[in-house]
């Protein structure tokens, strides 16, 4: 993910524009400038560390320990109260995003695109969240979800989301492949996504942490999300989850894997997911799309992003799963194709749901306007991610009811 624009792009939202814009205040820092090591482990460059000395020492002590309280924060860092309070107050008006955490009382300070996110215990915080009205700001009351960390086949982690309304009876199941460009991204940077989504389907979600580039090139990636749906089917039952009953779902790189891992099933003759879900798919490694060249610097993956990603992916553009979208799409279940109006990859998505189409496939196609990529995962910011978030939860719930 790149760097916000100098000048806000008239083609995006009012909501975008003012994330743009505090990203940019906050440094954000274009993924292909950064080391792959790098990326993974800050992902942004937060403040000037000459004019902000006060809010880098915040923030030292936030990324070092966990569950502050206030007057701890202030004690660690040498300040009185009311200046942990300041700069506070200074770091969400420069564009570190502050919000309400599950746990009440809780805040969490995040960039959203960094990896290392830091819990605050700071009850006051909480006023000061208060969002402005409409879809996107509502901090809706969250139930207690059941999560567990596993260690599937060959030592591959994952992470199992139980919804809060479980009745014991098994479950139907969201096998997730996070986005990152198969290099950056986790288990934790979509932990959010995934509980949201959880929660608001009903559907128990297993996220991967599948295995990352350049360390390891493809076809990692995918053979270990092939191993997690085969581990799945096997071991589904006794964690309470009816993997007969199962949808595939990730966000672009993620969503290339879920649609690979839909063509694997089909390969190996293991029962078809009753439901795809893609949001914003890198589906091509050609490059050769038209929204290539003519969005080549949109905000959060530019085109000098995506060959970063790439170059460290190193897949084989002659192997179906490397390019899905040239591959054999017949036979596949139900598809929701997510794609953004202002994303280097918005004509590779349109185009993937143009082949489903042809090949007999039943397909949803929502293209959002005035969006950039990856935007769903910004649904307590952006009014589009929420309806989008709101929209993967009712299918998925209509799924479950159609297959009771």
């Amino acid at each position: 993910m790149s760097a916000a624009p100098h000048a806000c792009d008239p083609l995006l939202t009012a909501d975008c524009q003012q994330m743009l814009v505090r990203l940019e205040r906050a440094g954000v820092r274009a993924v292909h400038e950064l080391s792959p090591e790098a990326a993974r482990r800050q992902g942004m460059k937060l403040f000037d560390l000459d004019r902000r000395q006060g809010e880098m020492r915040l923030l030292r002590q936030l990324l070092r320990q966990r569950g502050l309280s206030a007057s701890e924060l202030a004690s660690a860092c040498g300040f009185s109260l009311e200046e942990v309070e300041q700069h506070l107050e200074q770091m969400l008006a420069s564009g570190t995003v502050l919000r309400a955490e599950r746990q009440k009382g809780t805040v969490t300070w995040s960039t959203r695109l960094s990896l290392r996110r830091r819990t605050l215990k700071h009850p006051d915080l909480l006023r000061k969240l208060e969002p402005e009205e409409g879809p996107a700001a509502v901090l809706r009351p969250r139930e207690t979800l059941l999560s567990r960390e596993l260690t599937l086949t060959g030592g591959l982690r994952a992470r199992l989301y139980l919804p809060p309304s479980a009745t014991g009876e098994p479950l139907p199941v969201v096998l997730f492949a996070h986005g990152g460009g198969w290099v950056t991204g986790s288990v934790d940077t979509h932990d959010s996504l995934c509980r949201t989504l959880c929660q608001g389907s009903g559907w128990a979600f297993l996220s991967v942490d599948y295995r990352l580039a350049p360390e390891h090139p493809w076809p990692a990636a995918p053979d270990d999300m092939a191993t997690a749906l085969h581990w799945l089917h096997e071991h589904g039952a006794k964690l309470g989850v009816n993997p007969e009953r199962l949808a595939l779902m990730g966000d672009s790189a993620g969503g290339n894997l879920a649609l690979v891992s839909a063509l694997q099933a089909r390969a190996a003759g293991w029962p078809l997911p009753l439901l795809l879900v893609l949001i914003c798919p890198t589906v091509d490694p050609s490059m050769a799309c038209p929204s290539w060249r003519e969005l080549a610097d949109a905000p959060f993956l530019s085109a000098a992003d995506m060959r970063w990603y790439y170059g460290h992916y190193a897949p084989d553009p002659d192997d179906w799963r490397a390019a899905p979208l040239r591959g054999d799409l017949r036979g596949l279940p139900p598809t929701l194709v997510i794609s953004a109006m202002h994303d280097i990859l918005r004509d590779e998505a349109l185009l993937l749901g143009q082949r489903l189409e042809q090949e007999g496939g039943t397909v949803w196609q929502r293209p959002v306007a005035g969006v950039f990529h990856d935007f769903v995962l910004f649904g307590q910011a952006i009014a589009a991610a929420h309806q989008e978030q709101e929209e993967i939860g009712r299918l998925l719930r209509e799924t479950a009811a159609a297959s009771a």
